[in-house]
């Protein structure tokens, strides 16, 4: 491939990725099966606009690997500002909460 070609592909490619991002949206609910290797669960994630500013998402997964289990949470609030038509910039701040079970009984 000349080096025209690959110019030319490249900012095609880099301009519609530009386009998609007008008009982000930060309510969204969306959920997942993750399989890695021996590491199988479930992902939830939820995410509310407060303001035009303000944001706030939960997230959740699930996770197991035999007698393993984790079990994480994350709590964030958020900020963003659109830069540009084409930038934000944005800032969270959250909680996590990770409970791993590695199968068997601490109580004796």
């Amino acid at each position: 491939m000349s080096l025209k070609k690959l110019f030319v592909a490249t900012t095609i490619a880099l301009s519609s990725g530009l386009a998609m991002a007008n008009n982000v949206s930060y309510d969204y609910i969306q959920g997942g099966l993750i399989d890695y290797d021996n590491l199988d669960g479930v992902n939830f994630e939820f995410s509310k606009s407060f303001t035009d500013n303000i944001y706030g998402k939960i997230d959740y997964s699930d996770l197991e690997n035999g007698g393993f289990d984790v079990s994480i949470l994350r709590i964030n609030a958020g900020f963003n500002m659109e830069l540009t038509n084409n930038t934000d910039f944005v800032a969270e701040l959250g909680y996590e909460d990770v409970d791993a079970d590695f199968g068997f009984d601490d109580n004796g």
